[in-house]
């Protein structure tokens, strides 16, 4: 919130580059990843001008299986990897289940091995 004698204008910056509001609010709807980054605000009334420090946003991208694990048919006896492809924000963690118990596999692949 800005205060001081009115009229107060507003000029917002994204990444040091003028981000073309005049509010006294900046919104981001349907934010993506490519809104991430710094931004300030230069209000101006006709008794000077300040800059505000630089706010942070983080947009963040939930977990997504891109690559699904594919079913196989092995020899007895014989190894098999399944593996999966997944995008979100880092760190991404895995898990495995055979027959819906835990395998306690923590990467994306899961090597199986005969007993």
């Amino acid at each position: 919130m800005a205060n001081g004698t009115a009229p107060l204008s507003y000029r917002w910056f994204f990444n040091a580059t003028n981000a073309l509001a005049s509010t006294a609010t900046r919104s981001c709807s349907l934010c993506d990843h490519d809104n991430s980054g710094g931004y300030s605000v230069i209000v101006t009334n006709p008794y000077g001008t300040i800059t505000s420090s630089v706010a942070t946003l983080t947009v963040v991208l939930p977990s997504s299986i891109t690559t699904q694990p594919q079913s196989q048919t092995n020899l007895v006896g014989s190894n098999i990897t399944f593996g999966v492809t997944a995008s979100g924000t880092a760190p991404l963690s895995y898990r495995w289940f055979f027959n819906s118990t835990n395998q306690l596999a923590s990467t994306a692949t899961r090597l199986c091995s005969p007993p």
